[in-house]
C-alpha cells in the first residue's frame, strides 16, 4: 500500500508494468486482513447507540450533549432540536398553572395626605418618589459644581446666579435642564454599558415599578422608538415605525398597557448561550416573571422554536407569530399550499407549530394551544359565522397590550409638549415683533418627529417665475427654513437683507 501513497503523491500515472506489479501484490494478501479492514468499518458505521459514539459525535462538530447543569435545572437544549419527529396528531395542550401575584403589592395613598381616591399623579409619584428625585437633586447638584469649577464663565452668564437645588425647586427647570444629571462624572467611566449616565435613574424606577406592581399571568413583548435625528451611536432606523429614527425600546407590558419592564437597545445586550439575540432579549425582561406560569405574547422577530424549549424549562409558556425560515420548523408546514380557511399544524415536545391561511399565510407558534378553531363572534356578509384558530385569539388579544401602552404614551410625549413650548414662545416673539413694527428672520418651526421644513424663497421664486417660468421657478428655487416672521413668507438671507432694508429703516 505505500506503493499506492507514493503514486497518489506523485503526479505521473502509473505505468502498465507497476498496476500489474501492484494487482499481484494485492492477491498475495490474506483473508485476514480484509476482515481486519471490515470490524474496522463495522465499528466506525454503527448507529451511535453507545458512550463511544456519543464521544465522536462530539468531537467531529454535531449537536452537544446536553450539560448537567442544564439537566440539573431541566433546561433542555435547544440544540438537539430534530431528535423527535414533528408528529400530525396534534392534541389539546394546557396552560402552566398560574402560581405568580397579580396587581398592586402595596396600598398607594394620596401623596398630599388627603382623603379620596387615588389619582393618576399619586400612582406616578409611587413611582417617581423622594428616592428618584433626590437622585436628581443630588447628581445635578454635583453635575453644576463641576460645570461651574471648570469653565470660566462671562460677567453676564446665568449660570453665575446658580444655587444648589432641592426636591421642592424642582420645578425650576429651564435652568435645571442645562446641569440635569444621574450619574456622577468624577466615578470610573464603564465602557462596558452606553447607558450608564441614565443607568442608575432607569434602575430605580424599575425598582420602584416592580415593588409596586406585578404583571397578570399573561404579558406581551415587543419593541417601540424614542424619536431622536441627533448624533448618537446607537441610534435606529425602522422604516416600519411612525418614527423612523430614534432609540429603541424594548418593553414588556400587560394586556391593559401598563409598562412593567423595559430596557434600551444600545447594540451590546448580554445573550444566553442557548438562544439568539430576541429570545435573550425576552429572557432578559421577564426574568423576574418566569417559573409561575406565565403566557408570554410575543412577535416574529422573537418567537422561535429555541425560545420555546427555554421557557417550557421554566415552567412559562409562549405564543406568538413565526417566520417560515426560523430554524427547527417542520418542512411540510412550510411548503403545504393551503386554501382560505386551511389549517395544518405539527407537534412535538409540548410545541405546537401551526399555518393558517386567509388572506394570506399566518405561520404560529404556541406550547398551550393545539389547532382547535373558534367562533370570534362575528359574521360575513351572508351570515356566516367566521372562526379563527383559537391560538390567533389569544394572539391578538394578548398584542393590543403593546398598542395601548404607545397609544397612552403618545398623549404625554416629552417631544410633544417641547414643541408646544416652542410654539408658545414663538407665538409670544411675534406678538412682541408686530408691536414693535420690526422684521426679522425666525426658523420655521421643525414637525412633530424633528425633520426640518423648507419651502422656497419667495423672492427667488418671484424673479424666476418672471425670467423664466412657472415650471422653471417651481424646480430651481432655492428652499429654505427660514422666513419674516412680520410677512410671514420664507425668505433666503440676500432676499431678505434687500427686501427689507427700507422697512427696518422706516
Amino acid at each position: 500500500m505505500a506503493f499506492f501513497d507514493w503514486a497518489m503523491a506523485s503526479s505521473r500515472p502509473l505505468s502498465d508494468r507497476e498496476l500489474q506489479e501492484e494487482i499481484d501484490n494485492m492477491s498475495d494478501m490474506n483473508d485476514s486482513d480484509f476482515d481486519s479492514d471490515d470490524s474496522i468499518a463495522d465499528e466506525t458505521f454503527t448507529c451511535n447507540s453507545g458512550s463511544e459514539s456519543d464521544d465522536s459525535s462530539d468531537s467531529n462538530g454535531s449537536s452537544p450533549v446536553a450539560s448537567d447543569e442544564d439537566i440539573a435545572n431541566n433546561i433542555p437544549n435547544p440544540n438537539n432540536l430534530d431528535t423527535i419527529p414533528w408528529s400530525s396528531t396534534v392534541k389539546m395542550l394546557q396552560r402552566h398553572q398560574f402560581t405568580g401575584k397579580s396587581g398592586l403589592l402595596k396600598n398607594i395613598i394620596r401623596f398630599d395626605g388627603s382623603d379620596g381616591n387615588v389619582r393618576p399623579v399619586d400612582i406616578f409619584l409611587s413611582f417617581i418618589n423622594n428616592e428618584v428625585l433626590e437622585l436628581m437633586v443630588q447628581e445635578t447638584n454635583r453635575y453644576a459644581q463641576q460645570f461651574l469649577n471648570n469653565r470660566q464663565l462671562r460677567r453676564s452668564s446665568r449660570l453665575r446666579r446658580w444655587k444648589n437645588t432641592d426636591i421642592s425647586e424642582m420645578k425650576r427647570f429651564a435652568l435645571l435642564l442645562k446641569c440635569w444629571h444621574f450619574v456622577d462624572n468624577n466615578l470610573h467611566r464603564d465602557n462596558e454599558s452606553r447607558t450608564y449616565k441614565v443607568q442608575p435613574l432607569i434602575d430605580m424606577v424599575l425598582s420602584n415599578i416592580r415593588q409596586t406592581y406585578c404583571a397578570g399571568e399573561i404579558v406581551v413583548i415587543d419593541e417601540t422608538m424614542i424619536p431622536f435625528r441627533g448624533r448618537l451611536k446607537f441610534r435606529q432606523y425602522n422604516p416600519s415605525k411612525s418614527s423612523k429614527y430614534g432609540v429603541k425600546i424594548y418593553k414588556l407590558c400587560t394586556t391593559k398597557g401598563f409598562t412593567y419592564s423595559f430596557s434600551i437597545y444600545c447594540g451590546d445586550d448580554p445573550k444566553i448561550p442557548e438562544l439568539d439575540q430576541p429570545g435573550s432579549v425576552v429572557v432578559n425582561l421577564a426574568e423576574g416573571l418566569l417559573n409561575e406560569g406565565r403566557l408570554i405574547i410575543t412577535d416574529n422577530f422573537y418567537t422561535s422554536i429555541p425560545l420555546a424549549k427555554y421557557l417550557l424549562g421554566r415552567p412559562t409558556d409562549l405564543c406568538g407569530t413565526l417566520r417560515k425560515n426560523r430554524k427547527g420548523v417542520p418542512k411540510e408546514v412550510v411548503k403545504t399550499n393551503l386554501k382560505k380557511g386551511d389549517i395544518i399544524a405539527r407537534q412535538r415536545d409540548n410545541i405546537t407549530v401551526l399555518k393558517w391561511h386567509d388572506k394570506r399565510d399566518v405561520c404560529m407558534l404556541s406550547t398551550c394551544h393545539g389547532n382547535d378553531i373558534a367562533d370570534t363572534g362575528r359574521k360575513n356578509k351572508e351570515g356566516v359565522s367566521v372562526t379563527k384558530p383559537k391560538v390567533i385569539l389569544d394572539y391578538n388579544s394578548g398584542k393590543q397590550g403593546i398598542d395601548v401602552s404607545d397609544q397612552l404614551s403618545s398623549y404625554y410625549s416629552p417631544v410633544q409638549e417641547i414643541i408646544e413650548y416652542l410654539l408658545e414662545v414663538a407665538k409670544t416673539t411675534t406678538q412682541t415683533e408686530a408691536s414693535t413694527g420690526e422684521h426679522f428672520m425666525s426658523k420655521i418651526l421643525r414637525k412633530d418627529d424633528g425633520k426640518i421644513i423648507r419651502k422656497r424663497c419667495h423672492e427667488c421664486y418671484r424673479k424666476n417665475q418672471s425670467e423664466h417660468g412657472t415650471l422653471f421657478a417651481t424646480k430651481k428655487t432655492k428652499q429654505v427654513d427660514t422666513y419674516c416672521s412680520i410677512c410671514n413668507k420664507p425668505f433666503c438671507l440676500s432676499c431678505f437683507a434687500v427686501t427689507h432694508k427700507n422697512k427696518n429703516q422706516n
